[in-house]
């Protein structure tokens, strides 16, 4: 690798990840696991994450087709220990962690700000917020120790939401903690960007789940500037340039993928 932050060997194509290794956390299912499909599709190797032993395997399995390393395991990132643990078992498995999309989270809804309770806020903040910190303060210590040895760079990912760009009532657990992840990245990026650890959120707009659109597909179909819900894979090739040799100068960002939601009149 040459000395200068950040710059990957010379590829066959800029969005090629022969040799790096990615970790997806909530990777078994949904944009996640889109996000693991595409990353192992351009020649990285995968690890992912998630909740579920079953699913964990069933993602493992369907990446295997790849040809490239998979590792799958069973951590719950709001378990901070479990994360730092779960990590080394990453390196040691895989040997390196080039990427990590920092994807897991949960949603709760409540009818309005004053229903959401104690027990509601505390779960979503420790998930989305907490676990998000965690894993993001393994990766950024592993980068880390990795540029003090010689060998730097690394690319950060969050899924955020675009709770970060607008309100919605009966979420504001979720927004506040989407909106302090958005915080803690551009620290991160910088921060870290001397050694080449770019840090970025992207905020997707309404996405199919297990392929149905959800509750307000009447309002997309109305409003939207492409008038239907997206598609977990249509998210994933962000996921892949962020990632790659492409993006070696894109840090700090937060970008949105929403079929133009956000770009309307209200």
């Amino acid at each position: 690798m040459s000395a200068e932050p950040g710059r990957r060997p010379a590829a066959d194509h800029p969005f090629d990840l022969s040799g790096s290794v990615a970790l997806v956390t909530g990777g078994n299912a949904g944009i996640g696991f889109a996000a693991a499909e595409a990353l192992a599709g351009a020649g990285a190797g995968v690890a992912v994450w998630g909740r579920r032993s079953d699913r964990n395997q069933a993602a493992a399995e369907a990446l295997g087709r790849f040809g490239g390393p998979v590792l799958a395991d069973t951590v719950d990132v709001a378990d901070s220990d479990a994360v730092e643990v779960g990590f080394d078992r990453v390196v040691a498995g895989l040997g390196r962690v080039d990427c990590v999309f920092v994807n897991a989270g949960i949603s709760r809804h409540a009818s309005s700000f004053l229903e959401i309770t104690p027990e509601s806020r505390d779960e979503v903040l420790g998930t989305n917020l907490l676990g998000s910190w965690a894993t993001l303060a393994a990766a950024v210590s592993h980068m880390v120790v990795r540029a003090e040895a010689g060998d730097p760079g690394g690319s950060i990912i969050v899924n955020g939401s675009l709770t970060v760009i607008g309100g919605v009532p009966g979420a504001e657990h979720y927004g506040v903690a989407k909106a302090g992840l958005v915080s803690v990245v551009k620290g991160i990026a910088v921060e870290y960007g001397r050694i080449g650890v770019r840090a970025n959120v992207i905020c997707p707009g309404f996405i199919e789940k297990e392929g149905r659109p959800g509750p307000r597909i009447d309002e997309v179909e109305k409003r939207g500037p492409i008038p239907r819900y997206g598609r977990p894979d249509e998210i994933a090739g962000i996921v892949v340039y962020l990632a790659s040799a492409a993006a070696t100068y894109h840090t700090g960002d937060v970008i949105t993928i929403d079929g133009g939601w956000t770009a309307g009149v209200l």
